[in-house]
């Protein structure tokens, strides 16, 4: 009955104001228009202008400034559509060239074309030449999108859109991925522009919520934010207007916020050589770089090219200061358009920003640019599916690379059906590789024996060296496969408890080849192996051990096997190495001393034993929707662990917790429901303890994810930012 009734008052709603507007004059209308226009309330404006023209269709004028109001609100069809009928007809001299946009973006490439050449031969404004190096411009976009169009490549990347607990019929922008499952995103789905936070359980975003712990902004738009890599500042953008979210004529400051143990400060409002009057300052993203953190940002203030421009600064490390140097115009990359949105790699030192003046496949495309000594060059259009027809902005990467996130207002199947709000998608890899670029092969003891149940992973090693892991398999049968990339740097790591881990290190090149090899480990002698030992020590309940993997991990394909050849690979000789030593001894600055490390002595296998054995616990932690089971021991009062990995069976004698266990005892949690288990290194009594632990822990390429968790007696209350 009350679903009936809202009804029955919406469609008498509907009915009393369609009833209001058809008695309006068209003078009524286009007072209204005139008004929502100015107050950049360009949907009301388009509807009353075009109801005013249909009461007096002589006025023309009314038409093309309804089209005007659909172009600006991204109703591209609609647009072009009105610009067609009265396209000999046009007051405003440079409408012609919002009628090519709009066939553009709307993906009408060969009848922009047209038109944009229609519409330059007609052009006599003092301006022509700008105008018409603008115009050239657009249509070589329209020319690089028919030649994408035409190649028709299976691409190794797969677009998808983030569900409908991110994205709602507001705008969605600006994603920060925090870890490779937890982001932050601001939306305006509350009627102003704010922060979100959202985590990715069981392969579904969960409903996204304001983070508790966030400044509270009241009568602004608080959004467009980037944390410091230390995670110890969060720099964002306060607007006075929502159009753009950032845009050149939304009155943006840019702002910081300091987090401690109490929460996150007051926002603080960066100087005013930065934040200048009567400018707009937008889109901060904060990087490290050679003992200085370096901002960039989005200005339109005097000194660019035109626009919006990116700029960037910096200030030392080690100042308390939030005094930066004088912002620099990022020079090549701005153009007499808008460039915004700025993302810098650090990995592969490169920037990328979005623009719509240089050549693109519609409004905004997503640029890359290569950075040395912050200048700038070499700027490339990233292409497909990044870019599209639409608008497409707020390029950003996870920390491990494997995803990449954008904004966008393109249509996408039925999840997406209009252009008018931005939503945010992903791009992951589809894992098409060529099936015959291997490396495949047999693990034998020295004997020539097959050995089973042994520990293989693969590596890929980034121009710096630093390893980042790429697949992680129990081999039961001995046996190996993992596709492999052209021109890349692999290490391929081979372990067995009681045997000498291996490292074979390699490289690939363009030829489509494999390798295919065996693998022999050497045993250890008993007094040598120490880490054998732990067998006895630890006891986990049974579980399928045949994969462990992060949670996010791809399931690995199984390509065929083939033949190397020489000329495929350069390989140095096979590494076989001790038991695995950690690179850095953990050495705590305050007076607290880490629970007890699990030992690998005989004295201590009771001790052990007891740690592993505490009766299970059940729960839902605060704010999560799941059970899970815990046998830690329960401290009382506020505790912190450092959570390191999330798998799908747990190996409590597999290598990779070799490099750790020093640092603290290792504990897990099963998410029963999902068939997931985390591992954490516990218990802590102070952030700073536990923050000391993490980095400590993050500079291992399969830990790199690590983050800190906070519990209440025992028991996981959330993450500590």
């Amino acid at each position: 009955m009350k679903s009936l009734f809202i009804l029955i008052l919406s469609v008498a709603f509907l009915v009393v104001t369609t009833h209001a507007q058809n008695s309006m004059s068209w003078k009524q209308h286009v007072k209204l228009a005139d008004k929502s226009f100015k107050a950049k309330s360009y949907t009301d404006a388009a509807e009353h202008y075009h109801s005013a023209w249909k009461k007096k269709t002589a006025k023309n004028e009314l038409l093309e400034k309804a089209a005007l109001c659909y172009f600006k609100v991204r109703q591209y069809k609609k647009a072009a559509g009105i610009y067609k009928n009265i396209k000999d007809g046009l007051k405003d001299p440079l409408a012609g060239l919002n009628y090519g946009r709009s066939l553009k973006q709307a993906g009408e490439y060969d009848i922009a074309i047209k038109e944009y050449l229609y519409f330059l031969n007609a052009y006599q404004g003092d301006d022509k030449n700008i105008v018409s190096a603008i115009v050239q411009n657009e249509i070589r976009g329209c020319e690089y999108a028919l030649k994408l169009a035409e190649e028709e490549k299976e691409s190794s990347q797969v677009l998808s859109h983030l569900n409908e607990n991110v994205n709602t019929h507001e705008a969605e922008f600006a994603l920060i991925p925090f870890s490779e499952d937890i982001v932050y995103f601001s939306s305006t789905m509350e009627g102003k522009s704010s922060i979100y936070r959202s985590q990715l359980v069981g392969g579904a975003w969960t409903k996204a919520i304001k983070p508790e712990s966030f400044p509270s902004i009241a009568n602004a738009h608080f959004c467009n934010g980037s944390f410091s890599p230390d995670t110890r500042r969060f720099y964002f953008t306060l607007c006075k207007n929502i159009v753009g979210h950032g845009g050149e004529d939304d009155n943006c400051s840019i702002y910081v916020t300091h987090r401690s143990d109490n929460g996150w400060s007051a926002p603080e409002k960066l100087r005013e050589y930065i934040n200048m009057p009567k400018t707009s300052n937008a889109h901060p993203f904060v990087f490290y770089k050679d003992d200085m953190e370096h901002l960039l940002f989005s200005s339109n203030r005097k000194g660019g090219k035109g626009g919006m421009d990116i700029w960037h600064m910096s200030r030392r490390l080690d100042s308390d200061e939030m005094d930066f140097t004088l912002p620099q115009n990022a020079g090549s990359i701005n153009t007499m358009g808008d460039e915004i949105t700025p993302y810098y790699d650090s990995e592969q030192q490169k920037i990328f920003f979005s623009s719509n003046g240089q050549v693109s496949l519609g409004g905004f495309d997503i640029f890359s640019a290569q950075e040395n000594d912050m200048n700038f060059s070499a700027v490339k259009n990233i292409g497909l599916p990044w870019n599209s027809a639409a608008d497409d902005y707020f390029f950003t990467k996870t920390k491990s690379g494997n995803q990449s996130f954008l904004s966008s207002n393109r249509m996408f199947g039925h999840q997406k059906i209009t252009t008018t709000d931005d939503d945010i998608f992903m791009v992951t890899s589809s894992g098409i590789v060529n099936e015959n670029m291997v490396i495949a092969g047999k693990i034998l003891a020295s004997d020539q024996t097959e050995l089973h149940e042994v520990s293989t992973e693969l590596y890929e090693r980034n121009a710096s060296g630093r390893e980042r892991l790429l697949q992680s398999e129990i081999s039961e049968d001995g046996t190996f496969s993992f596709s492999l990339l052209p021109e890349k740097e692999y290490l391929l790591q081979l372990y067995k408890v009681g045997y000498m881990e291996l490292s074979y290190p390699f490289k690939t090149n363009r030829e489509r080849n494999s390798i295919n090899r065996d693998f022999t480990l050497d045993k250890i002698s008993a007094s040598n192996n120490k880490i054998a030992s732990v067998a006895s020590v630890y006891t986990e309940p049974k579980l399928d051990q045949t994969k462990i993997m992060a949670v996010t991990a791809p399931e690995p394909s199984q390509p065929s096997h083939s033949t190397a050849t020489a000329s495929s690979y350069t390989s140095p000789e096979i590494v076989k190495t001790e038991p695995y030593k950690p690179r850095n001894t953990y050495q705590s600055t305050t007076t607290y001393t880490p629970s007890p490390t699990v030992s690998v002595t005989n004295s201590d296998v009771k001790r052990v034993e007891s740690i592993f054995h505490e009766p299970e616990i059940r729960y839902k932690p605060r704010g999560e929707d799941y059970e899970i089971t815990s046998s830690a021991p329960i401290r009382s009062g506020k505790t912190y662990k450092v959570q390191i990995i999330a798998v799908k069976s747990f190996n409590a004698n597999h290598k990779r917790y070799n490099r750790v266990r020093h640092l603290g005892r290792l504990d897990t949690e099963r998410i029963i429901e999902r068939g997931l288990v985390r591992v954490l290194l516990a218990d802590y009594y102070s952030r700073d303890e536990a923050l000391k632990v993490m980095e400590e822990v993050s500079q291992y390429s399969a830990f790199e994810k690590a983050f800190i968790v906070k519990y209440v007696d025992g028991r996981r209350v959330g993450i500590s930012y």
